[in-house]
């Protein structure tokens, strides 16, 4: 029976190290945790069972928790949702161990394979993150694994990561029956104040600005309260803030220098191949124009002309030997025009005599009065 190697699990919210070495950013309470983590399952039957917020840095932890498990882990992780039900689980399970989907009894030649995995000195550990999302029904399903033993060890070991939520599952009637005594239940820790400006140091060098930059202590507080110790929240704010504090030139230099340069190689290259091939590609082009046909020119040959009759010959042979006439140019005299004298004439004004008017009088009449 093949078994798959101990490959990485699926990248998310990653923090780079502080030595650089796994790329993660660690903390000492982290560590210390993962250590436990580490202990419990070579050493002892408990589930470990990680708590954090969102942003917390659970999935992060997962790839330390990878990078650090001893070479006798054969590691599966599995990325929970609501409609993993245990059948699905179960198939998932048997395809990642490299064991036929399509047997109805899968759970059982999970079981042997676990106990086969055992014999060889390894042990079979399952990581489930978002542990919180999984059904009742398949969190049960993976607690009855769990509950196999070869000889007095587990065949399998479970290791959870889920948000706080999970207590409300946990509290349900279907998993007060197991025993929950088996879970050891750990916190993710927050970052101090200290570990912000660590790691803010940390991104610097990486983006290398550390000799350019440098964040205040004000702005340091104003990330540390921000971000609330969450890794999650952290990253994008400082991020944010070494583009506000970075001149753009700089950015840009910082981040477009390699595909400037990349670009500038390659101009060079392109014009030297020109050099180089410059005598064969004028052949080329050359050779192009002396295979094309030549443009055919139209027919300029003089058109025939129509025949004259004779006489027409003779008229234009008249006309032409008729000699012009001579204009004598006449002058004309002009003829002098001797104004004539106008004689005003007198006009004797007339007397007008004025006639007489000889008023008339008026009698005025007597009206009597009508009874």
């Amino acid at each position: 029976m093949s078994t798959p190697s101990n490959s990485s699990p699926q990248s998310a919210e990653q923090l780079p190290s502080c030595d650089g070495e796994q790329g993660f950013y660690t903390t000492p309470e982290l560590s210390q945790r993962l250590d436990l983590i580490q202990h419990l399952v070579d050493n002892s039957g408990l589930i470990p069972l990680m708590r954090g917020e969102v942003g917390a840095g659970k999935s992060t932890a997962i790839y330390q928790l990878h990078a650090q498990a001893s070479d006798s882990w054969l590691l599966c992780r599995i990325d929970a949702n609501p409609m993993l039900h245990p059948d699905q689980l179960m198939v998932r399970l048997a395809r990642f161990f490299g064991l036929p989907n399509a047997d109805d009894n899968i759970r059982d030649r999970l079981i042997r394979c676990f106990e086969s995995i055992r014999d060889e000195g390894r042990l079979a550990v399952i990581i489930i993150d978002d542990a919180e999302q999984l059904p009742p029904a398949s969190l049960i399903a993976l607690l009855r694994l769990h509950e196999q033993h070869l000889g007095k060890v587990p065949i399998v070991a479970l290791v959870l990561f889920a948000l706080p939520t999970i207590d409300r599952i946990l509290a349900t009637p279907q998993l007060q029956v197991m025993n929950l005594r088996q879970f050891h239940i750990l916190d993710m820790p927050l970052l101090s104040r200290e570990h912000v400006a660590g790691y803010l140091e940390l991104l610097l060098k990486q983006e290398g600005l550390a000799d350019q930059l440098s964040l205040a202590e004000p702005k340091i507080d104003t990330l540390f309260c921000m971000s609330g110790g969450l890794p999650g929240k952290l990253t994008p704010l400082v991020l944010q803030s070494i583009n506000e504090s970075v001149p753009i030139g700089q950015v840009q230099k910082n981040r477009y220098s390699f595909g400037v340069t990349v670009a500038l190689v390659g101009a060079v290259l392109v014009v030297a191949l020109l050099l180089l091939f410059q005598d064969k590609i004028n052949r080329i082009f050359s050779a192009d124009v002396a295979n094309q046909p030549l443009l055919s020119l139209p027919d300029q040959r003089p058109l025939p002309q129509k025949e004259t009759p004779l006489e027409a010959i003779s008229i234009k042979h008249d006309l032409a030997e008729v000699t012009p006439v001579e204009v004598i140019s006449t002058e004309v005299t002009p003829t002098e025009v001797t104004p004539t004298e106008v004689t005003p004439t007198e006009v004797t004004p007339t007397e007008v005599t004025p006639t007489e008017v000889t008023p008339t009088e008026v009698t005025p009449t007597e009206v009597t009065p009508t009874e």
